[in-house]
């Protein structure tokens, strides 16, 4: 690792800078899309009408901090993005998969990897395989609103909502107040929320 022009020993920054902004001459700079998805070297206006016309703006490499320092403020973006494009066919296949016999009104779906998380009516949740099958995770989850609850012109309903590694998930009161959030490898509530006097779980 060696020390880059701006002064730091540190791993570089994917994008550059443009002189004048390197430089602190120009105090106004643009994030100047490259083409390769949505990288974009933080130029000047004047070095992006160099680039708009087809000359290359003399570029600095920097780290990835004074980089993203710099990205903070940029005033606006120039260029086009890089679409990636992947010609082959597509596969329409559409996999219908029954429910389960006796799995009950289904109040919400959602996704887990590899499978969908159902909430039912009888305050289950019930993990479930694509290819068939499945296995109940919770039971006894929903949480009844107090007679309290501020009356709203909407529908009450309740929701399901999983976090992005499919551990835990969140059975909340739209337009209401109380909800719990369950970890689905043991079942067990680890929280139970109230969106406080005035407000809502939704």
């Amino acid at each position: 690792m060696k020390t880059l022009p701006c002064g730091h020993v540190a791993h570089a920054a994917g994008n550059r800078l443009c002189r004048h902004v390197f430089d602190a001459v120009r105090t106004d700079y643009y994030a100047l899309l490259t083409g390769r998805g949505i990288e974009a070297d933080l130029c000047c206006a004047e070095c992006v009408e160099a680039a708009e016309r087809g000359d290359v703006p003399p570029l600095v490499k920097v780290c990835e901090g004074c980089y993203d320092r710099r990205a903070e403020d940029v005033s606006g973006w120039r260029g086009e993005p890089g679409i990636t494009e992947r010609p082959e066919p597509v596969d329409g296949t559409l996999l219908v998969t029954p429910l389960p016999d006796g799995l009950g009104t289904v109040l919400d779906v959602a996704g887990v990897p590899g499978r969908w998380l159902v909430l039912t009516a009888d305050a289950r949740l019930s993990l479930l395989d694509p290819a068939g099958g499945g296995e109940e995770v919770a039971a006894g989850i929903l949480t009844p609103e107090p007679d309290e609850r501020p009356r709203v012109r909407r529908l009450f309903r309740h929701r399901l909502h999983v976090d992005g590694d499919g551990r835990f998930a969140a059975v909340v009161n739209d337009h209401g107040r109380h909800g719990r959030v369950v970890d689905l490898r043991t079942g067990r509530v680890t929280m139970t929320l109230h969106g406080g006097g005035g407000g809502s779980t939704r």
